[in-house]
């Protein structure tokens, strides 16, 4: 009977084992998916940052805002950051205005940030989720930019509030 005692502790006791380590296999793994899930975020944002911190000191130097994101020195590597990653964001100006659209892309989820400056000031930020209007933060009063105003009518947005 002391035998068939053991033995019956020894299975309970291998099958915690196996459990244990199944948990810790899968818990793990979680882990460093959102370890890399965040990183990749975090590089975006930092990108993001950096590109309008240039925007902004482009546009103080030389009173215009440059062609194209190319023209900008965006000190990488910042927070993860890869030059690649600028093939995440499209860019519009007119030489005064900048629409600045990021797409941040991960496990089958696109969210959308959108930023829009006139001479040095941010006008508006809207954000979507897959598609979807999810939030607009407004800084100016309202009054609107018309698409014909850009050169090339290649805005992403028809309107645009206007400081």
């Amino acid at each position: 009977m002391r035998t068939k005692h053991k033995l019956i502790l020894i299975f309970f006791a291998v099958i915690g084992i196996v459990c244990l380590s199944w948990f810790a296999f899968y818990a793990s793994k979680f882990l460093n998916e959102s370890k890399e899930r965040m990183g990749y975020l975090s590089a975006m944002l930092w990108l993001n940052a950096a590109i309008r911190e240039e925007l902004d000191d482009y546009y103080k130097a030389k009173s215009e805002y440059p062609p194209q994101l190319s023209d900008l020195t965006i000190p990488f590597p910042g927070d993860g950051a890869r030059p690649e990653m600028l093939n995440n964001f499209k860019y519009v100006t007119d030489g005064t205005y900048y629409e600045v659209v990021c797409e941040i892309r991960y496990d089958g989820e696109i969210d959308t940030y959108k930023e829009h400056v006139l001479r040095g000031q941010m006008i508006f930020t809207e954000r979507y989720v897959n598609g979807k209007f999810y939030s607009r933060n407004d800084f100016g009063d309202g009054k609107t930019i018309s698409k014909s105003k850009f050169k090339d009518s290649n805005a992403f947005s028809e309107d645009k509030s206007r400081n």
